[in-house]
């Protein structure tokens, strides 16, 4: 099954000296950094790096303390999570936010934009056009749900599904807006490795139609053969950015996930990162 829909042209989203405090502990320290349009990109670092907090600063879901967030140029640092998605960015979160009573296809149609029949008004003055929105969703909703490979469970509740299910109909949910730019928070986290794989081509045959990808990941061995640049956090700073096999090959990269005592040959673990609190 091919990809739900043509992707628009790409996104480059930039993040400029991005700072945000929890009263004392600043959980993103001045980071920097740059997606290109189009781009697979991976973040990776310990827990309690500051990653997903890094996330939820791009994704409007964060206010910043201080920096700036650019869309192509544009500065969107004011922009709510409605109007950046609007834009072309989504994303999904580390536990999935499903609506578990609702089925399947009710939580992908859900999470179409811009429904006339949200309008209390419409639904009586509109009726004949929010019944070909309805099924021009539901028709969406199914090639999105053929797409990840979900046919089979359209019509069960959400909150029945598998722990990889959920992180594949977070993806859905996502795509049902339209995307440019899909920022994926932790999407192999608790998902078993046939799943995983296939997670894995569901991006890769998105971003081979044009959509950037930006990834936080603890699966080191998976998500290093999916992109092509790797950034590090560590305690809220932009530790290193580069090629997967040159930065996880650094000494303060191995550092950082093994603590100060590591054996200089000693590998960066491929699964949960080893200290620390959830990011």
């Amino acid at each position: 099954m091919s990809a739900p829909a043509a992707t628009r042209a790409g996104l480059t989203l930039e993040a400029r000296a991005l700072t945000r405090r929890f009263g004392g502990f600043t959980a993103v320290d001045a980071v920097s950094l740059r997606v290109q349009a189009g781009a697979l990109v991976g973040v990776i670092g310990p827990n309690g790096a500051g990653k997903s907090t890094l996330f939820g600063l791009l994704t409007g879901f964060v206010k910043a303390d201080a920096g700036k967030v650019l869309l192509d140029g544009h500065d969107i640092t004011g922009l709510p999570p409605q109007a950046r998605a609007q834009h072309g960015i989504a994303r999904t979160f580390q536990v999935p936010r499903e609506f578990a009573n609702l089925s399947v296809r009710a939580n992908l149609m859900v999470a179409a934009p811009g429904q006339s029949g949200e309008l209390l008004t419409r639904l009586f003055t509109q009726a004949a056009r929010i019944r070909l929105e309805e099924a021009l969703i539901e028709a969406k909703a199914e090639q999105v749900a053929a797409f990840l490979k979900l046919t089979k469970v359209l019509d069960i509740s959400a909150g029945s599904l598998s722990g990889g299910q959920k992180k594949l109909l977070e993806m859905g949910r996502a795509l049902m807006t339209d995307p440019r730019l899909m920022l994926l928070d932790e999407p192999f986290a608790g998902v078993n490795p046939v799943l995983i794989g296939q997670i894995m081509e569901r991006i890769s045959e998105l971003h081979s139609r044009g959509m950037g990808f930006h990834i936080i990941e603890h699966d080191l061995a998976s998500l290093s053969r999916l992109v092509g640049v790797l950034h590090v956090m560590d305690q809220g700073r932009l530790l290193a950015s580069g090629l997967p096999e040159d930065v996880l090959g650094r000494a303060d990269v191995r550092e950082a996930y093994l603590g100060s005592h590591a054996a200089a040959g000693e590998q960066v673990p491929t699964g949960e990162a080893s200290r620390g609190t959830a990011a």
